[in-house]
């Protein structure tokens, strides 16, 4: 848009975003995220301008919106057989706003039952990273493909001894926290 900058700009190979929308839908792929800042001196054409202007340009090169409100605008297109899907975020007279940006692609699986044997066998040991719903126990989707390596990995190897540590940040009692972390465990 006219009259903003890049304020924040991150790019993740293979994650998930929750688009808003009734229902929400995760979508998996490549993340792109960005913030967008009200240039100094420059005027704020407001929230709806920025949302419509989104919105009509992804109608303008075939994709549709796929939901609107006061706050959220979620779109897709597909080309080249790649579904993309896009979300803008405003604020409320903010000089802000974000754009989320999913390229839909199925996870590469690297974590395999092979290379976790191999490291066990190696180096007596082997750290994964599984990650989990903020403040919950529930394994996040990109993490699935990883715990089903490590459940083959073990029905391979049924007398394999494992040590599994479940870990939270600082947020919360540390009473909640040892109950998330063993939850996680």
């Amino acid at each position: 848009m006219p009259g903003f900058a890049i304020y924040y700009y991150q790019q993740l190979g293979f994650s998930s975003h929750s688009f808003h929308g009734q229902p929400a839908q995760s979508i998996e792929g490549k993340l792109t995220k960005l913030q967008y800042l009200t240039k100094k001196n420059a005027a704020n054409p407001g929230d709806l301008a920025i949302r419509r202007n989104y919105e009509n340009a992804i109608k303008t090169a075939g994709g549709e919106v796929v939901y609107s409100d006061a706050f959220y605008s979620v779109m897709k297109i597909t080309r080249a057989r790649k579904e993309v899907w896009a979300e803008v975020v405003t604020r409320p007279g903010g000089p802000m706003y974000e754009l989320y940006v999913v390229e839909r692609e199925a996870m590469v699986q690297v974590i395999t039952v092979d290379a976790m044997a191999s490291a066990i066998d190696g180096d007596g040991f082997i750290a994964l990273d599984i990650h989990f719903a903020t403040g919950k126990a529930e394994v996040l989707p990109e993490s699935r493909p990883t715990v089903e390596q490590i459940v083959t990995l073990l029905k391979k190897r049924p007398n394999l001894q494992v040590g599994v540590e479940g870990h939270t940040d600082c947020t919360g009692s540390p009473a909640a926290n040892q109950s998330l972390s063993q939850a996680r465990a």
